[in-house]
């Protein structure tokens, strides 16, 4: 579950965790009473020692007004901390649903290119059977070699995006380490190359340790 994932190893809750737990000492640090001082004192008169206790009372008013204070600073704290749980899971799920998107698109892509491929090999081999021009063979090859390009644009895309979804759960971002699984429906056993494995995409292979990841 990549929400969950996000909600216990991400960086941003303990920080608004933090914030909560300092808050609620400031609490405490109101309630309470100041300490009493207790102090000597020498002369040269006689009684030469004098003891002296100092007792804060504080106006019932005024400590009344700084609890306040620290009670609404806590509650403030308690809706921030709120906000930031949902603002993960927010962002943990947009994230996920966009790397399966880029995922789904860059399949296409690698689709598009092997049919464009496959369009440029059948063009030259009517030219060579007569039965198409120099001009048609060169149009396929365009068009082979943009929907290549486009192809590599959209698994880098991919990739991109799933180091992104990585940052956001807690996961380092500087290799593949999840593979993505959409939950509303049933994972197939072996999905195709190279997006059955997230590392090999675009000759691109670093190594992968597999975690599967489910949205929701």
């Amino acid at each position: 579950d990549a929400v969950r994932t996000a909600l216990e190893r991400g960086a941003r809750l303990p920080l608004a965790q933090a914030d909560t737990a300092v808050v609620y000492a400031q609490l405490l640090a109101a309630r309470a009473s100041e300490n009493p001082a207790f102090s000597t004192v020498y002369s040269k008169a006689v009684p030469q020692y004098h003891v002296t206790v100092d007792v804060p009372i504080a106006y019932p008013w005024i400590k009344r007004g700084r609890v306040q204070t620290a009670l609404a600073a806590r509650t403030a704290a308690q809706y921030r901390y709120q906000f930031e749980r949902a603002s993960i899971a927010l962002t943990a799920d947009t994230t996920y649903t966009r790397v399966l998107a880029a995922r789904a698109h860059a399949r296409l892509s690698q689709r598009n290119a092997k049919d464009a491929d496959s369009l440029r090999r059948m063009a030259t081999a009517r030219r060579d059977a007569g039965d198409a021009s120099d001009l048609e063979v060169e149009l396929a090859g365009v068009v082979a070699d943009q929907q290549a390009n486009l192809s590599a644009a959209d698994s880098l895309a991919y990739l991109s995006s799933l180091l992104d979804l990585q940052s956001v759960i807690g996961l380092a971002s500087t290799r593949i380490e999840i593979v993505p699984t959409d939950s509303l429906i049933a994972p197939p056993v072996d999905e195709d190359a190279p997006f059955g494995n997230a590392a090999s995409i675009s000759g691109v292979t670093p190594g992968v340790t597999r975690v599967a990841l489910r949205s929701g």
